[in-house]
C-alpha cells in the first residue's frame, strides 16, 4: 500500500512506479512507545493482506471482509486498532488528492469479536497485597503508578529534580531508552501521597547520584534509568505471580487509579489532571465501577424515585376509626 502506486488513474502520481513496497508512514513525529506496538500491528495484518494491491483498486466490502475475517481470530480492541489504521490510510492518501473519497471510512468493527483479556482494575485489598510483596525501590515505583496515577515510561524518566518539594514534574517520559516529551505533549506538575513521600524519601538516602540531574531509578550504569522490561520481568513479575497478581501490569495500575479514585468520591477533572489525560479518556477508558458502587447507586435511584407510603397522623387515624 503505497503512496504513488495508489494514484487513480491518470494522476501524475500513477505513473511512478512503487519500487519499495513501503506502508504509508502512519508513523513519523510519533511517540516511540505509540508507534512501536503500531507498526507491529500494521505489519503483522495489513501489508500482508493488502500490501500488493492499488488504494484507488481496493474497495469498502473488501475492507469489512477483511474485519468479518479478523474478529473470527481477534477481540474488539485489536479488529478497532485494524480499522483506525485502514481509515488513516486512506483519509491520508484522500487527502493528497490521490483517490476520490475514503472507503474505509464507515466500516464498522463486527459484533461477534472474540473475547477480549479481561483488564479489571485491582481491589483496595489486593492493592495491599500488590505493594506488601516488594522491596523499596519496586514499592515506590508500584506507588507512584497506583496513587499519582503516572504511565511507567513518566516514573523511570524522574530525575531528583522533578520531585523537589513534595512535587512531581513530569517533564519527559523514557522508553526502551529513548527520551521523548510526556504522552500528550504537555508537561505537568502532580501531587504525592503521604505514603509515597515516605518512601521517596528512604529511597533518596540510598541514592548513587542524588544530584538535580540523577535518575530516582537508575540502572546499573548509574547514567541511564533502569529498563522497564528489566524491571517488570525480573524483579515485579516473578513476585506477583507467586500472590496470583502477575497479570497486573503497570496498565492495570493506571485502571486502578481511575477506577479507586472515583469510588473515593475524588473529583474527575482533578484526578484526570493528575493523570494527566483529558477528562473523557479518563472517564472512558480507565474508570470502571465495581458492585459495590453499583448496588449503592441502585439503592440511591430506587429512594429517590419510589415513594415510600407516609404515616398517617393521629387525627387521620381517629377518623379512619
Amino acid at each position: 500500500m503505497c503512496r504513488s502506486a495508489g494514484a487513480p488513474p491518470g494522476h501524475p502520481r500513477s505513473r511512478q512506479p512503487c519500487r519499495t513496497g513501503k506502508p504509508v508512514n502512519l508513523f513519523s513525529g510519533g511517540k516511540k512507545s505509540t508507534a512501536d506496538p503500531s507498526e507491529q500491528i500494521v505489519k503483522s495484518h495489513l501489508i500482508p493482506e493488502f500490501g500488493k494491491q492499488l488504494l484507488h483498486a481496493i474497495r469498502r466490502e473488501e475492507l469489512q471482509d477483511f474485519l468479518d475475517r479478523k474478529a473470527l481470530d481477534l477481540s474488539s480492541s485489536p479488529v478497532a486498532h485494524l480499522r483506525w489504521f485502514l481509515s488513516g490510510v486512506f483519509k491520508l492518501a484522500t487527502s493528497d488528492g490521490l483517490m476520490p473519497n475514503n472507503p474505509a471510512a464507515e466500516l464498522r468493527i463486527p459484533r461477534k469479536c472474540q473475547p477480549g483479556r479481561d483488564m479489571r482494575p485491582l481491589t483496595e485489598e489486593e492493592v495491599n497485597t500488590y505493594l506488601e510483596v516488594f522491596d523499596l525501590r519496586e514499592k515506590l515505583v508500584a506507588r507512584l503508578a497506583i496513587f499519582e496515577g503516572m504511565r511507567p515510561g513518566e516514573i523511570l524518566a524522574l530525575r531528583w529534580k522533578s520531585v523537589a518539594n513534595e512535587v512531581i514534574r513530569v517533564v519527559e517520559r523514557v522508553y526502551k531508552r529513548v527520551f521523548n516529551t510526556p504522552k500528550n505533549g504537555k508537561t505537568r506538575e502532580g501531587a504525592m501521597s503521604d505514603g509515597t513521600l515516605e518512601l521517596l524519601k528512604e529511597w533518596a538516602g540510598l541514592a548513587q547520584d542524588p544530584s538535580p540531574d540523577g535518575f530516582v531509578f537508575p540502572s546499573e550504569k548509574i547514567v541511564t534509568p533502569v529498563s522497564l522490561d528489566n524491571l517488570w520481568r525480573r524483579h515485579m513479575q516473578p513476585k506477583l505471580d507467586k500472590i496470583g497478581l502477575g497479570w497486573a501490569t503497570f496498565q492495570v495500575l493506571r485502571k486502578t487509579n481511575a477506577s479507586l479514585s472515583k469510588k473515593a468520591g475524588v473529583d474527575p477533572k482533578v484526578a484526570s489532571d493528575q493523570r494527566g489525560h483529558g477528562l473523557g479518556v479518563s472517564m472512558e477508558v480507565y474508570t470502571s465501577s465495581d458492585m459495590e458502587q453499583k448496588r449503592a447507586a441502585l439503592k440511591k435511584l430506587e429512594a429517590a424515585v419510589l415513594r415510600k407510603p407516609q404515616p398517617q397522623q393521629p387525627s387521620e387515624l381517629a377518623k379512619s376509626a
